[in-house]
């Protein structure tokens, strides 16, 4: 399945990512103390793959 609709998201444990153009890296909070890197990519076209998915534990 490609995603290519505005505002899809992806989520994984890994995600590689193939692009031109990044913008600067962004500080924001996630959960409790911890803090997280967000950052825009720009491309023709940018993509992004799933290496390793996310593996809940219950």
């Amino acid at each position: 399945m490609i995603l290519r609709n505005l505002g899809d998201e992806i989520q994984g444990e890994q995600i590689i990512c193939f692009y031109r153009k990044r913008d600067r890296e962004v500080l924001f909070p996630m959960t409790s103390g911890h803090r997280g890197l967000r950052m825009k990519i720009r491309g023709l076209p940018a993509r992004a793959i799933i290496e390793k998915s996310v593996e809940f534990v219950k």
